[in-house]
């Protein structure tokens, strides 16, 4: 779905592109979207992802639910694509670490460390994008990791926070 297809949400979309805009240029940020259940976050979400791609950016999307909970890591392994069907060598490492397959560190943790290392290295390639959908089901671990990245962006880098109201009649 392009932006342009978001119908009613061109000002939730033009924070959006701008904080992507500011990203792809070098100033990290950070957007919540939220609002009630049904009322096109998701939506708003894909646009700003679409718009992302289309400047270039590499874009990590994963969606938590209920069941992600159970699982450390879980969404953002769905996120970097962690599936373990992958030559990337820091992809099948974290896999092996949560399929319980490392040495005899904490597992998690070393997995975290190494999630980080892979979004170093995927930035040094082009700017990022990681967007995790529904948010409030991601798992502790993937929370802990998703606070990571928020603390270490820039300082005066954008922030947004945009609520997305409900539609108004037409």
């Amino acid at each position: 779905m392009s932006g342009d297809e978001v119908i009613g949400r061109g000002a939730e979309l033009d924070v959006l592109r701008g904080v992507v805009r500011d990203a792809a240029e070098g100033r990290g940020g950070g957007v919540w979207i939220e609002g009630e259940p049904g009322i096109g976050k998701s939506a708003v979400l894909n646009a700003g992802l679409a718009h992302a791609r289309s400047l270039g950016m590499r874009v990590f999307h994963g969606t938590a639910d209920s069941l992600t909970q159970l699982f450390a890591l879980q969404v953002i392994a769905e996120c970097l694509d962690l599936g373990g069907h992958t030559v990337d060598e820091y992809r099948s490492e974290i896999a092996e670490l949560l399929a319980g397959r490392g040495s005899g560190t904490d597992a998690v943790l070393a997995a975290s460390e190494r999630v980080l290392a892979l979004v170093d290295r995927e930035a040094t390639q082009a700017p990022v994008v990681l967007a995790v959908d529904d948010l409030q089901w991601a798992d502790v671990a993937s929370l802990g990791v998703w606070h990571i990245f928020d603390e270490h962006r820039e300082s005066s880098a954008p922030r947004a926070h945009q609520r997305v109201p409900p539609r108004s009649p037409a």
